[in-house]
């Protein structure tokens, strides 16, 4: 073994076991964290607590009340936007549905002339489920654009 081969090996070695020092000062630093914090007193079996302070932490609010100084609107002008906003609302259906009930009128309009130019006549309000309407021969056929 050369000289260099020796201080390289010592140089790892001396490396290795600065890791290891690290590793088993991190590992019980990692293994104190870890501790209970409640340990028994003796034969007695006291719990007590190790940690620096002992005081307790003051108790949690329920929450935010509202006073008359904070921001919060009082009941009766929440209770009025609310009834505006369910009557804007309300009223954008009703608009939406009129023209949903329009065009559906339309269709049974046009759905009527078809049947008329077919020879039959539609009722809507007697026409079961059970009812087949048949179409002509040929009625779906494929046309074919070649040019």
């Amino acid at each position: 073994m050369t000289d260099d081969e020796r201080r390289e090996l010592r140089d790892l070695m001396q490396a290795h076991d600065q890791m290891m020092t690290e590793h088993q000062e991190w590992m019980a630093a990692r293994e104190a964290a870890a501790a209970s914090p409640m340990q028994k007193s003796g034969a007695e079996a006291i719990l007590y607590r190790v940690h620096e302070q002992n005081t307790q932490p003051p108790a949690d609010d329920n929450g935010p009340v509202p006073s008359d100084d904070e921001q919060y609107p009082a009941y009766s002008v929440l209770k009025e936007s609310i009834g505006y906003v369910i009557a804007h609302e309300r009223a954008s259906v009703r608009k939406a549905l009129a023209k949903r009930d329009e065009r559906i009128t339309k269709l049974e309009a046009k759905l009527d002339a078809v049947l008329t130019m077919l020879g039959q006549k539609s009722n809507f309000p007697t026409m079961g489920k059970s009812e087949v309407v048949e179409l002509p021969r040929g009625f779906l056929r494929k046309v074919h654009a070649n040019g």
